[in-house]
């Protein structure tokens, strides 16, 4: 039976916390890790049953023109049944009235039923990433000075003119790394270049993210050696698979994604 068309959507309220826990898919679930941030951030829209939750989805404008959406889940007693399609036809319609002319997500290598499902709804798959996290250890000398525009285009290219800043793909230019060049995280290191896009010092294991790589043959060396004197416990680097020979091996976690857009007009509505 399809429930999609008596579904109701809307934004999430504080009183919807509970219930939406009740949708994380397990101990390794993120969603509890950053509802409060979601809250934060608006556009956390909840699908409606009957006065019950059963279905989120959160939208983040990455751009005036670019959203990104992330956090679906539907309570698994009701998944087939049209609520999916149904949030995601709702956000597309909303986004678009914000003037979003572009959504995208990240979906996992491995969910293939999430992949036919935004297939389904017009999204199309326009690259793929993997990210690797290791664990820092000093292993070579490094020398370190902060790094500026432009980008190597090749490797732009490779990145398809993105970067990831925790599991988000945005928009990567000159722009945007002279922005980041001036607050000191585009990194010349050795012979490599970084952009750290994220970093986390609070609790037992402390992390950071390199989430666009511009690699020479020292490079993971160079990174994991930089980010121990650095005092970082994990990195997590973002790279396209053109790339993966630099960190062939010793990776603690790969997990690997598909970057899924949709453009208004172009894949349909």
């Amino acid at each position: 039976m399809d429930t999609g068309e008596s579904l109701s959507v809307r934004l999430a309220r504080p009183e919807d916390r509970n219930a939406i826990l009740t949708l994380a898919t397990g101990d390794e679930d993120y969603v509890p890790r950053v509802l409060d941030t979601w809250f934060a951030e608006g556009w956390l829209f909840v699908g409606d049953l009957a006065g019950s939750v059963v279905a989120l989805t959160h939208l983040v404008g990455l751009s005036p023109n670019v959203g990104w959406l992330e956090g679906a889940r539907v309570r698994p007693d009701l998944r087939g049944r049209g609520i999916a399609s149904t949030m995601l036809g709702w956000i597309k319609r909303y986004s678009a009235d914000l003037g979003m002319n572009t959504l995208r997500m990240a979906v996992g290598t491995d969910n293939v039923a999430s992949m036919r499902h935004v297939e389904k709804c017009g999204f199309r798959k326009v690259a793929r990433f993997a990210q690797l996290e290791f664990g820092t250890l000093y292993t070579i000398d490094v020398a370190v000075r902060s790094s500026e525009p432009p980008a190597d285009r090749e490797i732009l290219r490779l990145y398809h003119g993105m970067y990831s800043r925790g599991f988000r793909w945005e928009e990567l230019n000159d722009d945007v790394l002279w922005t980041y060049s001036q607050s000191g995280a585009f990194l010349q290191v050795n012979g490599s270049r970084l952009l750290v896009t994220d970093q986390n010092k609070k609790g037992p294991v402390k992390s950071v993210q390199v989430g666009y790589a511009e690699p020479s043959q020292d490079f993971l060396g160079s990174a994991l050696s930089y980010f121990y004197t650095r005092l970082y416990d994990r990195v997590r680097i973002t790279l396209p698979p053109e790339l993966g020979s630099c960190c062939p091996s010793g990776y603690l976690k790969k997990t690997e994604f598909f970057v899924y857009q949709f453009t208004p007009g172009v894949d349909g509505f």
